[in-house]
């Protein structure tokens, strides 16, 4: 590849990067929440079946390499100095959970191109359950990204905002079996030098889980869950917004205070490729599993630490595949009360 290139390659990387980024943090999740308190959910409706109040504090480090074509030409990041913050506090009927993320960071270097995102984000949840069979939440997020890259040929900037609202409903089926639903509705906006563009969908959400077991005795939880949305242009092809299709697996087990986990979340954006080009039989795909261990009392200190592999792979219609492969960790700290 001669440097033009690189730098066309590379930036196909980042323009929709913290939709396939924000689950790094904690898995989300859709229809109950993590054993592990300090993970915040997807769904507000989740909320309503947390088992007490919770302060916590989470950190991911992720590194590897960029390729093309098979051959490396890169090296990646993802990370932060400064903690994600997550506060959750639950009553006998309603409950309330916030995320504030503010450092997250996506680092690409390649030769003399260098890039770096940062992924802020704020989520507030609130949910209220009925009759201790139907939790109903809604929530609302802002998930940014605020790019600056350098290289040979010029520096440039540019940054994106969505702001989504949520509804959702989850249901308690035979004290163990838990199913859930809910929609978002998204509005974006891309700006850059001379450039404010505008755009707007839905996220549609399912899931089904299964929880057993009370708290302070051996439980175990499973979950499956999706989320999907349609593929929607808008004015300028900046703001265009890819079909996308996430899949979400979870199953933990607690035993007494050791709490093990497994998660795996793959989202696949198709029919058109980031930074503006689209692309015809495109096809961008992020798989993340963790596997983790933790102590997780009913009440005090709380720790949570996970082995993280991240995959990404990018097929355009012609040409090589770019692919980023990167292993790391989380830890989360919290306190039960």
């Amino acid at each position: 590849l001669n440097r033009c290139e690189k730098v066309k390659m590379i930036k196909r990387l980042t323009i929709s990067i913290f939709l396939v980024l924000s689950y790094l943090t904690a898995s989300a999740q859709i229809v109950t929440p993590q054993l592990n308190r300090t993970a915040n959910v997807e769904s507000p409706a989740a909320v309503g079946w947390r088992d007490g109040n919770t302060v916590g504090v989470q950190t991911v480090t992720v590194s590897g390499e960029i390729l093309d074509g098979g051959a490396e030409i890169g090296d990646m990041t993802i990370g932060g100095s400064i903690p994600a913050i997550m506060l959750a506090l639950k009553g006998e009927e309603i409950g309330f959970e916030m995320l504030l993320s503010t450092d997250k960071t996506f680092t690409l270097e390649m030769g003399p191109v260098e890039q770096e995102t940062k992924l802020p984000e704020t989520r507030l949840n609130l949910s209220y359950v009925f009759g201790e069979a139907v939790s109903v939440g809604v929530a609302y997020r802002i998930s940014e990204f605020k790019h600056d890259d350098s290289s040979p040929f010029g520096s440039s900037e540019y940054e994106g905002k969505e702001t989504g609202i949520m509804v959702s409903e989850s249901l308690k089926l035979a004290d163990i079996l838990y199913l859930s639903g809910g929609l978002e509705t998204v509005d974006y906006n891309y700006s850059a030098t001379s450039i404010d563009e505008k755009n707007s969908w839905s996220n549609m959400m399912v899931g089904l889980g299964l929880l057993v077991g009370e708290p302070g005795d051996t439980r175990f939880r499973l979950e499956y869950a999706m989320i999907q949305s349609p593929e929607k242009e808008a004015d300028s092809s900046v703001a265009d917004h890819n079909k996308t299709d996430q899949t979400i697996m979870s199953l933990e087990a607690q035993f007494g205070e050791f709490l093990l986990s497994y998660m795996s979340d793959t989202t696949v954006l198709s029919d058109k490729v980031v930074n503006n080009v689209p692309l015809v039989k495109a096809e961008d795909k992020t798989a993340v599993t963790q596997i983790g261990l933790g102590w997780m009392p009913e009440e005090g200190f709380t720790v949570a630490a996970y082995l993280v592999d991240y995959k990404r792979d990018i097929k355009p219609d012609l040409g090589a595949d770019t692919e980023l492969e990167g292993n790391g960790y989380r830890v989360d700290f919290g306190w039960n009360f």
